[in-house]
């Protein structure tokens, strides 16, 4: 690396970078810091052609040009990869400043599409937790139309997570017709169209682990809204995960109807909706049948 001062029109931003939201007000601040006592950090840069491009510094750049500077004291970096180049982007803007919830989202993508990625090198690249990597991850479906009105401030981050959770087309129509209409969207219509599950109303224990061995108890699971800050304004527990839901609450049934079975040594389980939950009621017998080998049928509540 070495240090050169560039002229501010050679200096590019790459168009798919981690930071695409900018705070304004942030940069007035830093502008003003660099007109009492100079630019403290230089600008990363690496060339491409006749030009540079800005590595780590967008911030940097832009109060320097909010200065009506020419000129600019930069780092020009040499033979650095695009893995590098993304590294120093993370160090710049997601370890030192707060990045937006759209341009989190965004950063995970590009690094879940890197060729090997899992949840857990995709963690340890970030510095992160698992289950921050994760949270962000479930939001990968969320169109990008979407993530622009959360950027121009027409969806508040803290709603953005339970768009994960509705159709994508019914979410692509109400955040174009937000910026069409330069309109905000209500926390309430993302709430009223939303497929979240209340932990509370479910017929199973929420504490028990055992019940679905491999999801655990819901108390501290990355799909419970209460276990995350992305859902602070929810008042209420929720489950994200619709799978895992519906297996605890058959996983329950199960088990309710095998305890009756050891209880008056029945060889039949009847149900009073034969003719409406026969498929449920065949799945549960089944599953009886594999978990405790047990001879057992079912059939319609007698007259």
């Amino acid at each position: 690396m070495e240090t050169k001062t560039l002229n501010v029109s050679s200096l590019i931003v790459p168009k798919n970078g981690t930071r695409t939201h900018f705070d304004e007000l942030a940069i007035e601040e830093l502008a003003s810091s660099i007109q009492k006592v100079g630019l403290l950090n230089a600008i990363v840069v690496k060339a491409k052609g006749k030009k540079y491009e800005v590595i780590a510094g967008r911030n940097r750049l832009a109060a320097v040009k909010l200065l009506k500077h020419t000129e600019v004291t930069c780092t020009v970096s040499v033979d650095v990869g695009e893995d590098a180049t993304l590294d120093m982007e993370i160090a710049e803007n997601l370890q030192r400043n707060k990045l937006s919830l759209p341009d989190q989202i965004d950063l995970v993508r590009r690094l879940f599409a890197v060729k090997g990625a899992d949840m857990p090198t995709v963690a340890a690249r970030l510095s992160k937790p698992t289950n921050w990597v994760l949270q962000r991850h479930e939001m990968l479906d969320i169109p990008l139309v979407a993530l622009d009105a959360c950027r121009k401030g027409l969806i508040k981050e803290l709603d953005l997570p339970m768009l994960a959770n509705v159709d994508p087309e019914q979410v692509t129509t109400s955040a174009t017709t937000c910026i069409d209409e330069n309109k905000a969207m209500s926390s309430q219509s993302i709430r009223n169209s939303n497929n979240l599950l209340y932990i509370s109303d479910g017929d199973f224990d929420p504490n028990d682990e055992a019940l679905v061995p491999d999801m655990g108890g819901c108390q501290g699971c990355p799909f419970n809204t209460a276990s995350t800050e992305l859902f602070a304004t929810l008042d209420d527990a929720f489950c994200r995960k619709a799978s895992c839901y519906t297996e605890k609450e058959f996983q329950t049934e199960v088990s309710t109807q095998y305890e009756a079975i050891q209880e008056h040594g029945v060889t039949i389980l009847f149900h009073r909706d034969y003719e409406d939950d026969a498929v449920d009621c065949r799945k549960i017998v089944d599953e009886i049948k594999n978990l405790h080998n047990v001879d057992i049928e079912f059939g319609p509540l007698p007259d």
